[in-house]
């Protein structure tokens, strides 16, 4: 079923010999890669998984049909890599139609996921942290206080989920970047879907500096200070409250795993927010410039090319209400 990799030529598509539209090639980045096309007009845009060791995009070949890319990190998994798409390649011939194999294999990964995840999990690190704070934020600050209903609130945090995007509330979405006031002026940007406004009216990028404190600095928190807030905000709630844990448990960081029993004593304060309009003219990498053979995109923006689209948070919650 699986072909050798030393008969693939660079940026070759060899079609498996499978029910469904299986393919398998090596990138021009010399990357290995499996490939489900599949039909998009009758599949949600799928929520992709964060995995170790592997990169996972879509291309979307047109309004209907779509690419599932699967792309190895590092060679040394090879063997690991080809025996995990063996059985979920297998898995899919049991589906009818390739939008079913599509949700089979995005569904097959998550379970290995789960199972694995106890084995290597590793607490979240300092950075790791911010970045959770920072979506706190916008939860607290922005969308709890505006959405009347704390389960659509909830629901608009689709970062856990593995969306592209942090947060999508209708046509509006939001990116939450976190940032350290001692770091280098630039907005870290890990893939060319976070600032891809592509089938939405309005982006906008969140910058929340946050910076590491000790217990003597006045305002400081823990991470878990912050979560605390929420559960204490939701206890009058049993099924946001239920939400807001399962999405916590589902908060993906490669081998990071969020418990609530661990203890994490880092403390941060609050350095500033700001908020970005990103339209036309922005700094950005955006997918539909992205050639397909390109499955990995990180840059950074500089905080000083951005000045002209600041706007205020009344622009957003203007929206929600």
């Amino acid at each position: 079923m699986i072909l050798s990799w030393g008969n693939i030529a660079p940026n070759q598509l060899n079609k498996l010999d499978t029910k469904h539209e299986w393919y398998q090639t090596i990138s021009f980045a010399e990357q290995e890669q499996f490939i489900l096309r599949y039909d998009n007009a009758s599949t949600p845009e799928p929520n992709l998984p964060k995995l170790s060791g592997m990169q996972v995009s879509t291309h979307k070949e047109s309004d209907l049909v779509s690419l599932l890319i699967f792309g190895l990190e590092k060679r040394s998994d090879l063997d690991v890599f080809e025996q995990l798409f063996r059985a979920i390649i297998e898995g899919t011939e049991k589906a009818d139609t390739s939008a079913q194999a599509a949700t089979s294999t995005l569904q097959q990964l998550a379970n290995w996921q789960r199972l694995l995840k106890q084995k290597y999990n590793r607490k979240l690190g300092p950075e790791e942290q911010k970045g959770l704070i920072g979506e706190l934020y916008v939860l607290q600050a922005i969308l709890n206080p505006n959405i009347n209903s704390s389960i659509e609130s909830l629901a608009c945090w689709t970062g856990p989920t593995g969306s592209p995007k942090d947060f999508s509330i209708g046509n509006m979405a939001i990116e939450v970047k976190a940032r350290s006031g001692v770091a280098e002026p630039y907005i870290n940007i890990s893939s060319s879907h976070q600032l891809d406004d592509t089938d939405i009216q309005s982006l906008y990028l969140c910058v929340v500096t946050i910076n590491e404190a000790t217990s003597e600095i006045p305002d400081s928190f823990t991470m878990l200070d912050r979560i605390n807030d929420l559960l204490e905000y939701y206890q009058d709630d049993d099924d946001a409250r239920t939400r807001f844990i399962e999405l916590l448990n589902a908060y993906p960081h490669d081998q990071s795993h969020l418990d609530l029993e661990d203890k994490y004593e880092d403390r941060y304060v609050f350095g500033g927010v700001k908020f970005y309009n990103v339209v036309e003219g922005f700094p950005r990498i955006a997918s539909p410039n992205i050639h397909k053979a390109v499955t990995e995109v990180r840059y950074r923006i500089p905080i000083s090319a951005c000045a002209d689209f600041v706007v205020e948070e009344t622009d957003i919650t203007s929206y929600l209400k």
